[in-house]
This record gives C-alpha cells, structure tokens and sequence, in this order.
C-alpha cells in the first residue's frame, strides 16, 4: 500500500503542474510518466472497487483519476476565432430561435409607445401623469438647447458611464424578472414603451421633435432590439416555467439554457455598443440630417445582421 500511494502522491504532483499551466516546463519523459501514473491509478480504483478498501481510499483515487482525465481532452479557451463566431453565427442563431418570443416583445414594447404617443400627441397633459414633471420639463429644456455645440470629451465620458447602468439595469429587470412565469418581462416591456411614448411624444409636440429624434435614432437600433430581445428571453424563461413539456423545469432550463445565454450576451453587447453611440455620437455636434441618414443606416444593419448572419448551415 505505501508503494502505492508514493505512484498517487508522485501523479498528484504532476497534476498540480499540469493544472497551473507550467506544462510546458514538463518534458516528454516526465509526461510519459504522468500517463503511466494515470493508468495505474485507474487499476488501483478498479481494485478498490472490487476489492472494497475503504470509502475514503476510493474517493481519494475517483478524485486523481478524474482530475488526470481532464488532462486528456483538448484545451478550449476563449480565443479570437469563438468571439468571432458567436458574433457571426452563435448570437443571432439563437434570436431566430426563439423568433415568436421576440415578435411578442417587440408588439409588447412598440404597441405601447405608439397608443401612449398618440395619447399625449392629443393631450400632452397625460404625459405628466405617466412621467415625473421635473424630469419631463429637463428633458425639454435639453433638447431645447440642440447638440449644435457638442460636448466635452469628459462629459461624453462620463454619460457614457451612466448610459451603460441605465440600459443594462433596464435590460436587466426585462430578463431577469421572466422568472415570474414571465409576467415580470411583460410588464416591464409595456411599462418601458408608455414611459419611452410619453416622454418622445411631449417633446416632439414642445417643437423639438428634430434635435430628439436626431439624438435617439442613432443608438435606438442598438439600445431598442437590445430591451426587446432581453425582454424576450424573459418571457420564454417565464413560459418554459409554466409548460416545460416532457421534462422536469430544471431539466428543461438546462435544455434551453445555452441559447437563452448566448441571447444575453448579445444583447449585452448591444447595449454597449449603444452606450458609446449615445455617449459620444448622439449628442455631437453633427447635423441632424447626417444622424439621421447613420441612423438608419444602423437600423437596418442591425435588423439585416439578426435576420441573415450566421444562416450558413443553419438547421431548418
């Protein structure tokens, strides 16, 4: 037994090399023993097991043999090529997939906007009940101002900032509280749209609609898909919880569970990308006909990439 465990002792010193990444200080005779010390701890917790030498003696060798085991499988590691591709191919896959969900989001958060928009387009007084007054007549006095003069790089520094924890917190609580069989999703959507329809509506009847929409177009295609796809995740978190079909709920998460996150993660990025639009180009000194043509431009880039990236090979 003391023979033996010198070979366990000796295995586990060269996994522990081997696991810090210093493997390539070990030389080829060195990983010729590591492979014999693996092969006969494998013998020695077959004969462990057969031979019933204690609890402690076959968790210790389970534990080397498994950890030796890992040595075996190619290393994967978060590298240029696995960014690129789930840009290309991962990210907006998985939107299609759950392409009703994101229609039900999309009809969830614009649908408000429009009727709460039309509300207030006929009476602004409503927006004073859907939004805070101070916060509305600030807004008013900003895009009073224009953007002719642009900001200080500081300034767009530190928006950018706040931008960032605004969109995300907001995305945020579209996903997350899918948990609630999906209604926290729902309602956030719908209260996102009538607080977004109210505020653009009572500025745009102020006699600002050209410095506002100007400003928003541009990160909207960004910022926008990004609270719709995070609010539709949510509600399919949400339904899964509610019908998980032929499994059990948590079997049926972990099933859905790598598309949902790459969806995520997408929209993260989104909302990042978005951020540094609104912190550095929203508010320049551009004119608002050139934001408009970029903006465009952006949303129908953005709406192409979801549509068509990544459909070669793609299952039907």
């Amino acid at each position: 037994m003391e023979q033996r465990r010198a070979r366990w002792e000796r295995l586990e010193h060269v996994l522990r090399r081997l696991e810090t990444g210093r493997s390539g200080k070990i030389d080829q005779h060195e990983l010729d023993e590591f492979v014999h010390l693996y092969r006969m701890a494998c013998s020695d917790l077959a004969r462990a097991r057969s031979q019933d030498l204690g609890d402690d003696v076959e968790s210790y060798l389970n534990a080397i043999v498994a950890r030796g085991h890992k040595q075996f499988r190619p290393r994967t590691s978060p590298d240029r090529r696995h960014f690129f591709e789930f840009f290309t191919r991962d990210f907006p896959r998985a939107v299609r997939a759950q392409k009703w969900y994101v229609l039900a989001a999309t009809l969830l958060f614009v649908v408000p906007i429009v009727i709460t928009a039309w509300a207030v387009v006929n009476d602004p007084d409503i927006a004073y009940s859907l939004s805070d007054p101070a916060q509305l007549e600030m807004l008013t006095d900003a895009y009073a101002e224009g953007h002719q003069g642009g900001r200080s790089e500081g300034e767009d520094s530190l928006m950018t900032g706040f931008y960032v924890h605004n969109n995300v917190g907001i995305a945020f609580r579209c996903f997350a509280t899918g948990v609630f069989f999906g209604l926290g999703s729902i309602f956030f959507l719908v209260l996102n749209g009538v607080m977004g329809g109210a505020v653009g509506a009572y500025i745009c009847v102020a006699g600002y609609s050209e410095s506002f929409l100007s400003f928003v177009i541009g990160h909207g295609a960004f910022e926008l898909t990004a609270i719709v796809l995070s609010g539709a995740t949510g509600i399919k978190l949400g339904m899964i919880l509610v019908n998980p079909g032929p499994y059990s709920r948590i079997d049926a998460l972990k099933l859905k569970s790598r598309q949902m996150i790459n969806v995520v993660l997408g929209a993260a990025a989104m909302l990042l990308v978005a951020a540094l639009l609104e912190g550095f180009w929203s508010p320049s000194g551009a004119a608002p006909m050139i934001k408009f043509i970029v903006g465009g431009v952006l949303w129908v880039l953005v709406i192409s990439y979801l549509m068509l990236a990544g459909r070669v090979g793609e299952s039907r």
